[in-house]
């Protein structure tokens, strides 16, 4: 039996693509704290002949992680992949912004990053060594007027994984973040229905491939940033967004 592989928010969007990726060659826990969707997702995926099981748990609790790497560890022998793909977002003017949208943003993408790579680096040195994979953002790699707190939030798990990889590469921890633009899932629609219309048609804009990503293009990187195919790829920061970080922003046409 193949070593298993964690993915937290996986009950939706980019974390749900992912899961059923890696799905096709190991067991997967789907992790996420809306466990209905955590539950919806690995059936999903045992119906398909795979193996998946749910893990409940918050990525802002350290013990909620520890506890999920050690189930899949003792379920399927060992661990060998860890995705932290839990994250939200926040948008609006920096003067504007409240404190608490501060601590919300960072406990969940950078501290949830932090916690979910202290849980699972353990096991994967106990494996022999693994992949660390967070989706991070192109809101990492550059500077975005209105979304201060998020880039904010990317910029530091990037930080924190190239960390990672030099700290571990010598013990066979391959550390890498994945940064996608605009993917087509329920957060950006939450923020596409909230937005004006030409801000949407702005955005569209900035990418030379004139569309949004999808869910599955993402989890296909990420897959391959696990694999054997990706072995000397360790600290990359890689970037899977139309091209939308490669040009100035020349607004919409």
């Amino acid at each position: 039996m193949a070593p298993a592989a964690l993915v937290t928010g996986a009950g939706s969007g980019i974390g749900r693509a992912i899961a059923f990726k890696l799905s096709e060659q190991r067991p997967v826990g789907v992790f996420d704290r809306n466990e209905s969707a955590a539950a919806a997702v690995a059936r999903a995926i045992c119906e398909s002949g795979r193996q998946a099981i749910v893990l409940p748990g918050d990525v802002t609790r350290a013990r909620d992680l520890s506890e999920a790497c050690m189930t899949l560890s003792e379920r399927f022998g060992a661990l060998d992949i860890a995705v932290a793909c839990a994250g939200v977002d926040t948008y609006g003017g920096l003067l504007e912004a409240a404190e608490e949208d501060w601590h919300r943003v960072m406990d969940i993408n950078a501290k949830g990053v932090f916690l979910t790579s202290r849980a699972a680096l353990p096991h994967l040195l106990r494996n022999g060594g693994g992949s660390l994979i967070a989706i991070a953002s192109d809101a990492g790699l550059v500077g975005c007027p209105g979304f201060s707190i998020y880039c904010a939030s990317k910029h530091a798990v990037i930080g924190l994984i190239r960390s990672i990889a030099c700290e571990f590469g010598s013990r066979g921890i391959r550390a890498n973040a994945v940064c996608p633009a605009f993917v087509e899932t329920p957060m950006s629609a939450a923020y596409g229905a909230a937005a004006p219309r030409d801000e949407m048609d702005y955005w569209h804009a900035t990418v030379p491939l004139q569309r949004f990503g999808r869910p599955e293009e993402v989890a296909n990187v990420v897959a391959y940033l696990a694999s054997d195919g990706a072995s000397y790829v360790n600290g990359v920061a890689y970037a899977i967004d139309g091209g939308a970080t490669v040009e100035l922003h020349r607004g919409a046409a």
